[in-house]
């Protein structure tokens, strides 16, 4: 219906309303006919009209052509009466024709309007376009500035893992010191380990030749104390024959040489047992040497598993504690 009169106003606009150009400058009509549609909806209407006026136009000839065979005026009533018909049919037709030139100009408002809309509707994807290439823009960009504040909280934990580094250096400078400290008195104690292991090797190796020596001493004592109890035996046995025939002879002059030869037999005898007995106790005295020897090198050494001969961390000091960082090769510690 609004479409119907705005077609009946654009026509009645050329003798009543205002022009054409003002009726299509109004932002009403332009926001009517933007679709379309809408512009489609209103030529039709246009048509509707064109078809209407042409209806009237045939029913005001049939009419006149009517009037004129029905009513019997007079020559002239009739001739005026057709003039005037005529007349109006003219100017029908002019308004027909300012309507063609008005809907004419209308239709090519509408199609610069139209080609208008269709450079705002580039103009709108355009924009639409660089809305989304600014709205991906800015979503990388919102990405950058996270990335930049995760790249400052590492760069802040960062700097405190460095601070936390440096104080453990610190420290560690610290420990290293004391445990270089520790290390050169360590050194200290194994050279002095070093020292009394050489003079415990060189009493070893002393004794060990004093030991020989002595054996061979009590082996060539044992041979003599053997030969002295096989002549002892000899003695016993012909002073017992002796005896017997001292016995038999009674009355007889007495025999001196028995009595002097056990006596210098039994003083042999004891001799040789006390020298036996020294003998003994220089052994004993010479094993308990050994022993406390034997035992010092098992407090200062520790085989293990590997093949290596471990050391006691300062063995004369604490004979105890293991120090399994050292080792024993010919009769030295070493590190």
């Amino acid at each position: 219906m609004a479409l119907t009169e705005l077609a009946i106003g654009i026509y009645s606009s050329v003798e009543k309303g205002p022009p054409v150009k003002a009726l299509l400058a109004q932002p009403d009509t332009w926001q009517m006919v933007r679709n379309p549609q809408t512009i489609h909806e209103l030529f039709a209407s246009l048509n509707k009209s064109n078809a209407l006026l042409h209806h009237l136009n045939v029913f005001l000839n049939n009419r006149i052509g009517g009037s004129q065979a029905v009513a019997t005026p007079t020559k002239d009533s009739s001739e005026l009466q057709r003039l005037e018909q005529i007349e109006e049919i003219e100017k029908l037709k002019k308004k027909l024709e300012k309507k063609d030139k008005s809907i004419q100009k209308f239709t090519e408002a509408t199609r610069k309007k139209d080609e208008e809309i269709k450079k705002k509707d580039e103009e709108i994807k355009e924009l639409r376009t660089r809305l989304k290439y600014a709205r991906e823009e800015a979503s990388s960009v919102k990405a950058l500035r996270e990335e930049i504040a995760e790249l400052k909280r590492l760069k802040e934990k960062s700097r405190y893992y460095l601070e936390w580094t440096e104080r453990d250096n610190e420290k560690l400078k610290s420990s290293l010191k004391d445990k270089e400290r520790l290390v050169r008195a360590e050194k200290d104690s194994i050279a002095d380990l070093n020292t009394r292991l050489r003079d415990i090797w060189q009493i070893k190796k002393d004794l060990t030749e004093g030991l020989q020596e002595r054996n061979d001493r009590v082996l060539a004592l044992q041979i003599q104390v053997e030969d002295l109890k096989a002549e002892v035996a000899k003695y016993q046995e012909a002073s017992n024959s002796q005896d017997q025939e001292l016995h038999d002879q009674s009355n007889t002059k007495p025999v001196d040489q028995a009595p002097n030869l056990r006596k210098n037999i039994e003083a042999e005898h004891r001799y040789l047992v006390r020298e036996i007995e020294g003998v003994k106790d220089t052994l004993k005295v010479q094993n308990e040497h050994i022993r406390k020897a034997r035992e010092t090198l098992a407090i200062c050494t520790l085989r293990t598993k590997h093949g290596k001969t471990r050391v006691v961390k300062r063995a004369a000091q604490q004979p105890s504690q293991v120090h399994r960082g050292l080792y024993l090769r010919n009769g030295e510690v070493k590190a």
